[in-house]
């Protein structure tokens, strides 16, 4: 048996070089475009930012009052915590009955 390390059928190892050359040179356009893409998306992400700053300094934060809103929820708020208490209570009472049952 005789073993080549030569391509066979017309391909020699110039194309081959050629080939890959092309696909680096390929790759290299893909990474100028990629580069190309994120410098673009930079500079229009610093235009937003400087766009918010302005609208900031000309508008000011907002500060709201929450105040009466926790006044609405403080009972209901009460009552889910009663009521997950409880609960935790009678999975603990269901799970020592069981344990006692093994027994």
């Amino acid at each position: 048996m005789y073993c080549s390390t030569s391509f066979q059928g017309g391909m020699g190892s110039r194309n081959l070089a050629t080939g890959i050359a092309g696909g680096l040179a390929g790759m290299q356009g893909i990474q100028n475009e990629e580069e190309t893409i994120v410098r673009s998306l930079e500079t229009e992400n610093w235009k937003l930012e400087r766009k918010i700053q302005e609208h900031l300094e000309k508008k000011g934060p907002q500060v709201r009052d929450w105040s009466c809103h926790f006044k609405t929820i403080k009972d209901p708020k009460a009552q889910i915590f009663a009521n997950t208490v409880n609960n935790a209570c009678i999975v603990l009472q269901i799970d020592n009955t069981c344990l006692a049952a093994d027994d």
